[in-house]
């Protein structure tokens, strides 16, 4: 009896670790997940589409100095296209979103080439290269990033970005309310 409630006990924990760090992964996930857009690799000519919403959580306090406005869509919702070439895919997105100088418009591309499939384990290397145009003005925002592919058997994957937002915003700019 006590080797059973044993097992269950180690059984038990490992759901609650599993259950735990699913929790943290949504947490501390990246605050736009469209850029996922697919993991596997994708076959010359072969196309895959996508949309997403997104709602960023958290940020900086209002009284924070140091931290400005950078004409980046948070609340976003996108619609985009891959289409996947030899070594490489790409294509445009679109979205709607709503930043602190209110509501504005999405226009993207993205690129991914695809790098050690030799190897075993293909890794994507890219950019999404975007602009936001909001009321207070346009921002470019450049996201950098590497990261595994899946196929059948290997579902996980992992990776990281980069941000760079370039803006010309005018500055005092006020929103008022609908």
């Amino acid at each position: 009896m006590g080797r059973r409630n044993y097992i269950m006990n180690r059984n038990m924990r490992h759901s609650q670790i599993v259950f735990l760090c699913s929790i943290l992964l949504v947490l501390v996930g990246c605050h736009n997940n469209a850029h996922l857009r697919t993991q596997k690799i994708l076959k010359p000519g072969e196309k895959a589409y996508s949309g997403s919403g997104v709602l960023a959580m958290g940020g900086a306090e209002e009284d924070w100095d140091g931290i400005n406005n950078t004409g980046v869509m948070g609340l976003r919702g996108e619609v985009s296209m891959l289409k996947g070439s030899k070594d490489s895919e790409a294509g445009p997105y679109f979205g709607v979103g709503v930043g602190d100088d209110g509501p504005g418009l999405i226009l993207g591309y993205d690129y991914r080439k695809y790098t050690g499939q030799s190897g075993g384990q293909a890794k994507k290397l890219g950019a999404q290269f975007e602009v936001n145009i909001g009321e207070a003005g346009q921002t470019f925002h450049l996201r950098p990033s590497l990261t595994s592919t899946t196929k059948r058997g290997r579902p996980f994957y992992g990776g990281g970005h980069g941000l760079l937002a370039v803006g010309n915003l005018m500055e005092g700019f006020e929103w008022g309310a609908f």
